[in-house]
């Protein structure tokens, strides 16, 4: 796994979407409605072993994930790698390819449901001189086209590419835990897990609406997560770790705070990061999260 490139590949607003002049003494946005569309890019591919070679078609959207399982009842954007050794098949990353969220609130912490993403975390075969397998993933960049709109103003509604990078880790599969990354794990762990990693800075960006500085920040939900081992969350960075030999989610909560902005308006600027944003989202569900799995 190599260290992650890029604290935030970019955030980009629409011109489109800042439709003129701000009103004077503008009103706070209350409620909003928001439109994801996902996409993965940049996605590279590590040996697995001797010979092994980069996946064939390992990209496509479904209406199922590989696995067959259909979670949200929605369309699925999947990279898939490997050589199987189960019934379940090879091993892949999965995202809601689009979700539509309604009832998000400013300045309510507790945020709403957002996008999930899937890590079919499978056993794979080594590679021999004879019998060479695929490549696993190493790195993938996630992109987001998010559209948020004012409940009720669609002629206000604000459009972002933003980017998030993400290293990933596929182990080997050795019940040997002491020699498992990430470790020490408790006994009962079936092999080493697998981890994908991101940059803290790129789970919140900010952008300004008339006379306010709002703050878009991902959180961590593990209320709503599945087979997902443990939450390590520093300062920079933030890894996720699954189990093996299962499909696990990582759910999200979208939350949005705000600022009221002293005097004009400045250009908007889509690189500025809501630090405190995300360290009252993401830390403070990782601490959540601990309590109640220790």
């Amino acid at each position: 796994m190599k260290p992650i490139r890029s604290a935030l590949m970019g955030t980009a607003i629409s011109l489109a979407a800042i439709g003129g002049a701000a009103p004077a003494n503008a009103a706070l946005v209350e409620n909003w409605i928001v439109s994801i569309a996902n996409s993965w890019s940049d996605t590279e591919f590590t040996s697995s072993g001797l010979g092994s070679f980069v996946p064939e078609d390992p990209f496509g959207v479904f209406d199922t994930l590989p696995d067959g399982s259909d979670p949200r009842n929605l369309s699925y954007d999947v990279i898939s790698w490997g050589t199987p050794r189960t019934d379940a098949g090879r091993s892949f990353l999965g995202v809601d390819e689009t979700v539509s969220i309604a009832g998000l609130r400013t300045n309510d912490t507790a945020g709403v449901v957002g996008t999930s993403f899937y890590h079919g975390n499978y056993r794979q075969a080594s590679s021999t001189g004879e019998n060479p397998a695929e490549r696993w993933l190493d790195s993938a960049t996630l992109n987001l086209r998010i559209t948020l709109s004012p409940e009720g103003d669609d002629a206000r509604s604000q459009v972002f590419d933003h980017s998030i990078p993400i290293d990933f880790m596929e182990t080997r599969n050795t019940a040997n835990l002491a020699n498992c990354a990430g470790g020490s794990w408790p006994a009962e762990t079936a092999a080493c897990p697998d981890s994908l990693t991101t940059t803290t800075e790129a789970a919140s960006f900010s952008f300004v609406l008339d006379d306010f500085r709002y703050f878009l920040t991902f959180l961590f939900d593990p209320e709503n997560s599945q087979n997902v081992l443990r939450a390590d969350l520093g300062d920079d960075t933030a890894t996720l770790w699954t189990a093996e030999g299962a499909r696990s989610r990582l759910s999200t909560r979208l939350a949005i705070t705000n600022q009221p902005l002293i005097g004009p308006s400045p250009v908007p600027e889509p690189n500025s990061i809501a630090l405190a944003a995300a360290g009252f989202g993401l830390l403070g569900l990782a601490r959540l999260w601990r309590r109640r799995h220790t």
